[in-house]
């Protein structure tokens, strides 16, 4: 007879899809308007926060927002 284990309870996504989350939508805000802007809602996560920080920066490099 196996040791039967409890389920997890339900958590906050890893820190890397926490991270990926907030880079999709910092950059995608940041092209929006070629501006960094503080993301719409509070940040769930320290990682979600230097994903949506990470995501802006590279928006703010682009040809869309540097017109290069």
């Amino acid at each position: 007879m196996g040791c039967a284990r409890a389920a997890a309870p339900q958590s906050l996504p890893p820190a890397n899809e926490q991270y990926r989350t907030g880079y999709q939508q910092g950059l995608k805000d940041t092209l929006a308007t070629c501006e960094k802007n503080p993301p719409k809602n509070l940040a769930p996560d320290p990682n979600w926060q230097s994903g949506y920080d990470k995501g802006a920066e590279a928006a703010l490099g682009s040809k869309r927002c540097t017109g290069s």
